[in-house]
């Protein structure tokens, strides 16, 4: 299919919006790994295996990969695994 996968590591958009935004509970780097190893067994077998990350660094939404004070470089660790796991040559 035509469909590129996004993976998100986290949201909260209820800084921008109030009550009314949508924030995302309980996320943590073990589970963005699960997110990312189903996006990338999505493309596995595509020609070109593109998947877009949202995003590095927005802070304002609470989406970013960047370190912080509580999961450190959780987020970044993670993505790596997944895509160490899913590459490896000596599985």
């Amino acid at each position: 299919s035509d469909v590129i996968p996004q993976i998100v590591p986290q949201w909260d958009h209820t800084p921008r919006s109030g009550i009314n935004g949508l924030a995302w509970i309980n996320t943590t780097p073990s589970l963005f790994y699960n997110h990312v190893c189903m996006a990338l067994d999505a493309v596995k077998h595509k020609e070109n295996p593109i998947i877009v990350l949202k995003s590095w660094n927005e802070w304002g939404e609470g989406n970013y990969m960047e370190p912080d004070s509580l999961y450190g470089h959780g987020y970044i660790d993670a993505l790596r695994k997944a895509i160490d796991d899913k590459f490896s040559t000596t599985k």
